[in-house]
């Protein structure tokens, strides 16, 4: 390939990245809710999860376009689990006070969560996990959607 043709091939390729690029429109989300650890947990009381961010799940759009965002809890899978603690029997133990939010762009949210362990002595000084998945969810006016989200982990102790 001479000189001019290569050149003329790597405006073009540019040229498509910067294009496709915008048309695509990138969403995208952040959270400092990682791995989070909290601990002293009574059992049969409702508590309210803190992390270094503050009470609940903070989700951050730095983006252009407002971002929708299913948040689901579940079990972790082998893999997610640390060998520390065991999967929490019931999803149901971790509450969300939404299951969906809107950010606005360069906005943030945060959605409130609470612990809440049925008071029973089985569950007394035991380290549990649960996933929380915060999920984009793509807009259906766009030509492409691409399903992209967040996993973090919350690990408490009972009393």
């Amino acid at each position: 390939m001479n000189g001019s043709r290569l050149l003329f091939y790597a405006l073009r390729v540019a040229l498509f990245s910067v294009t496709h690029c915008a048309l695509v429109d990138a969403a995208s989300l952040r959270t400092p809710f990682i791995d989070v650890y909290q601990t002293d947990i009574p059992v049969g009381k409702k508590t309210s999860v803190t992390s270094v961010s503050g009470d609940g799940l903070f989700l951050n759009n730095p983006g252009a376009q407002t971002v929708r965002v299913t948040i689901r809890l579940r079990a972790p899978l082998s893999a997610e689990l640390l060998p520390d603690a065991s999967p929490v029997p019931r999803s149901e133990w971790v509450i969300a006070q939404d299951s969906f939010v809107s950010i606005p762009a360069r906005g943030s949210v945060r959605v409130p969560l609470w612990i809440h362990v049925p008071a029973e002595q089985r569950f007394r000084r035991k380290t549990f996990q649960v996933m929380i998945d915060s999920t984009l969810v793509p807009d259906p006016g766009k030509a492409m959607a691409v399903h992209a989200g967040l996993t973090s982990r919350l690990r408490f102790t009972t009393r």
